[in-house]
């Protein structure tokens, strides 16, 4: 289920409105490709919620020099990456909650008194400073390793800033 809201609200000579969206209901996967390394483990970009902290490790993993590199952890909450063929199969592991909170758009406003503006010809002035896609309030993901505006592996959606002057004559 979907709610898109608009709130608005004047002050004096003030204005500033708010789009939010929200979204419940139903789940999504964490995108296989996040759940995949590349050709080798030691330089893959994976998501931070992957760690050696929480990775599943059978017995102490060492180096050539006898040195611990990964310690035993038998009581992880995430499968060891080295297997990422079954780590990546759809599953209901991998289900997140289909919930997410936007702000899509925040606009604030001033208008210019006429007092101070019909001296010069001026029937009305407005400025005003509009943001887009400024933030998630609700992130599902572990760790917030995307934002739900987002895909895994692709370009972000960017944030928009406008100023703008509104003149009438």
């Amino acid at each position: 289920m979907d709610l898109l809201q608009t709130l608005g609200a004047e002050w004096k000579n003030f204005s500033i409105s708010a789009q939010i969206n929200a979204s419940w209901g139903g789940y999504s996967l964490i995108p296989s490709s996040a759940l995949k390394p590349g050709d080798g483990l030691e330089f893959t970009n994976v998501p931070s919620f992957w760690n050696p902290d929480n990775m599943y490790v059978y017995q102490d993993v060492v180096d050539g020099s006898g040195n611990v590199v990964l310690a035993q952890n038998r009581n992880a909450k995430y499968p060891n990456m080295a297997y990422s063929s079954v780590n990546s199969m759809s599953s209901s592991y991998w289900r997140v909650s289909g919930t997410r909170v936007r702000l899509n758009r925040l606009t604030l406003a001033y208008s210019v008194p006429s007092s101070l503006i019909k001296k010069v010809g001026i029937q009305s002035a407005r400025l005003n400073v509009t943001g887009q896609n400024l933030l998630s309030l609700y992130n599902p993901y572990p760790d917030h390793f995307i934002d739900p505006m987002n895909s895994y592996n692709a370009y972000p959606t960017l944030r928009q800033f406008t100023v703008g002057v509104n003149l009438s004559f």
